[in-house]
């Protein structure tokens, strides 16, 4: 993370550290120029704001002036390169072992997931470790605005990702439109990196055509706050009403599993819900466990986790 030519940090171990060096102001344009010019982006005065993905596989997000006040701001997320497993998550202490095997049992069964929580709590991480838990023979598409999953054991994979404009060279894709696209590539699941605007419509279109099993993450600070930022993200597609949203979400989304960062760094599922319909105009839903990971509805947790 490069906040200016003098304040350069580092993450290491869940641990900030700021680092004895710097740069001219010169050079660290110079470098930006570079990295975003080899993934085929440009940054500048008119489109001060870039996010990409190296060659490498880590997310870079730039930004200029006169948007960076201090700037220019650099930050790259690096990923890691030995892959964590579910039984890994465990024995860090974001489940139990009762927790991981609900989960197993959810994606076997192919119940509709949505991974919410903070930045950098561990939703991607953990979007990656269940995919491992998918059957053989199945068709996976994953659809990302900078591709960051990992799903490594799917032999048929389809990974597709969003492109911006490039002053007017090209035209732009969305993640709307790579959803539509995905539709017709006949997909078993669909694994949807992170939904943020609009796209929460078509996806909810998707998990409501038969395509059930899939996966995707949001931001929220809590499980219910992630259905009430669904529907908002839905009615920005602009056609559509809170009724109508609220219908799909409670006949598209099974459960919704929130994760939270402690104050030590460490990640742990906070809570998960269930989200059991529409009824007399509002979401009906229940949380099955709590802070913890202490289960209060054993029976529900039991009949998925017979999946496993």
């Amino acid at each position: 993370m490069v906040n200016g030519p003098t304040k350069i940090f580092v993450e290491r171990k869940n641990r900030m550290e700021c680092l004895s060096i710097s740069i001219s102001s010169e050079r660290l344009r110079q470098l930006i120029q570079k990295m975003v010019s080899e993934v085929d982006r440009r940054v500048n005065y008119r489109d001060p704001i870039v996010d990409a993905r190296l060659k490498d596989g880590a997310r870079l997000n730039v930004v200029m002036q006169p948007v960076g006040l201090e700037g220019p701001y650099l930050t790259i997320r690096k990923f890691r390169k030995d892959l964590l497993t579910l039984e890994a998550l465990r024995d860090r202490g974001m489940m139990t072992e009762q927790v991981m095997i609900f989960l197993i049992g959810a994606v076997r069964s192919r119940q509709n997931l949505m991974i919410s929580g903070g930045t950098s709590s561990g939703k991607t991480t953990l979007l990656n470790c269940l995919s491992r838990c998918i059957p053989k023979g199945e068709r996976v598409i994953s659809i990302e605005d900078s591709a960051e999953l990992n799903l490594i054991g799917i032999d048929n994979l389809v990974r597709l990702e969003t492109r911006p404009s490039a002053a007017g060279e090209t035209l732009e894709v969305t993640m709307s439109d790579l959803i539509r696209t995905a539709l017709r590539m006949r997909p078993d699941r669909m694994v949807v990196g992170e939904i943020r605007g609009a796209e929460a419509l078509d996806m909810l279109q998707a998990l409501n055509t038969g395509h059930d099993g899939s996966m995707s993450t949001g931001h929220s600070n809590s499980g219910a706050d992630m259905l009430d930022r669904i529907e908002a993200m839905a009615l920005m597609a602009g056609h559509g009403t809170s009724e109508g949203i609220r219908r799909q979400i409670g006949s598209g989304i099974q459960w919704i599993v929130h994760l939270k960062k402690d104050a030590d760094n460490s990640r742990r599922i906070q809570e998960i819900i269930q989200v059991l319909g529409y009824r007399q105009g509002k979401l009906d839903f229940e949380t099955v466990i709590t802070d913890g990971c202490r289960v209060l509805r054993t029976e529900v947790i039991a009949q998925v986790s017979s999946y496993a």
